[in-house]
This record gives C-alpha cells, sequence and structure tokens, in this order.
C-alpha cells in the first residue's frame, strides 16, 4: 500500500468515526429529550394522584362528619322520643285526674308531632345529602380507576420505548454499523 492509499485509507476511517460521533450524540440527545418529557408526565400523574387523594380525603372527611350529624340526629330523635313518653304518660294522669286540662293536653301533643314532623323532614333531607355524597364519592372511585389505567397505558409505553431505545443503543455498540432506518 502507497502512502496516498493509505491517507485515503485514513481519512476515510477518520470520516467513519466522526459520523459515528455525530449519531452517538444525536443518540444522547434523544435519549436525554425522551427521559426529560417522560420525567415531566410521571410528575404530572403523580400530581393528579395527589389532588384525587386530596379530593377524597376532603370526602371521607365530610362523610365522617355528615354520619356525626346523623348520630346526633338520631340521639336528638331518641331524646324526643323519650318526651313525648313521658309527654303521653303525663296525659293520661291528667286525663285521669282533671278531665278540664284535655284541651290542653291534645295541644302540647299536637305541637309535639310537629317538631317530630319537622325533624323526620330533617331526617329525608340528611339522608339524602348523604346519598348524594355516595354518588361523589362512586364518582370519584370512577375518576380513580381511569387514572390508574392512564398510569398503567403510561408505564407501558414507557417501557416499550425503553425497550427501543435499548436495542438501538446495544445494536450501536455491538459494532453493527448497518443503517436500518
Amino acid at each position: 500500500m502507497n502512502s496516498e492509499n493509505f491517507e485515503r485509507h485514513m481519512e476515510f476511517i477518520l470520516a467513519q468515526q466522526a459520523q459515528s460521533a455525530a449519531k452517538i450524540g444525536q443518540l444522547e440527545d434523544l435519549v436525554v429529550s425522551l427521559a426529560s418529557g417522560t420525567l415531566e408526565r410521571f410528575r404530572a400523574t403523580d400530581k393528579r394522584v395527589d389532588e384525587i387523594n386530596e379530593k377524597i380525603s376532603a370526602l371521607v372527611d365530610s362523610q365522617v362528619r355528615a354520619e356525626d350529624r346523623h348520630r346526633q340526629l338520631d340521639e336528638k330523635i331518641a331524646v324526643l322520643v323519650d318526651s313525648q313518653v313521658r309527654a303521653d304518660d303525663r296525659h293520661r294522669q291528667l286525663d285521669e285526674k282533671f278531665a278540664v286540662s284535655q284541651v290542653r293536653a291534645e295541644d302540647r301533643h299536637r305541637q309535639l308531632d310537629e317538631k317530630i314532623g319537622v325533624l323526620v323532614g330533617s331526617q329525608v333531607q340528611a339522608e339524602e345529602r348523604g346519598r348524594k355524597l355516595d354518588e361523589k364519592i362512586a364518582a370519584l372511585i370512577e375518576i380513580q380507576a381511569r387514572t390508574d389505567e392512564n398510569v398503567k397505558k403510561t408505564d407501558e409505553g414507557l417501557r416499550t420505548l425503553t425497550n427501543v431505545v435499548d436495542r438501538y443503543i446495544r445494536r450501536g455498540r455491538n459494532g453493527d454499523s448497518n443503517d436500518k432506518s
């Protein structure tokens, strides 16, 4: 091999090495860009999951408060029922002792019935609010399931991308210079 052939051969090798270095640089840039995009998606998904968890916690707290209010209403109704029982006993005693006071006792009885009616109406409203809360929780559960599915799809896409990049990099490291693109 003469010196002119040797120099041409060296120039060719140097050009090939420069092309390889440029391609490796492009691949590194691509990997950095993909990793950055994937990290941003994970952060956004984590943020959405945290927001949903906060909303669910708020709903759970609200449900607990509603149950406390229901319990308090039950206690108040029990007190009113006890009061009604005592009023009925007094009513019978007054009937036996004072026939004239019958009109006043019936009036008190009617007032208590109205109060119980108001309490029953309040209980019905409280039960309706509880039903609406149950519907909202069911909707949040459905949203959470969709979010979980989206995270799963993102994970699958990331695994696929990682495998493609990994194969591409391995092919370059193993000396396979066949350009299949």
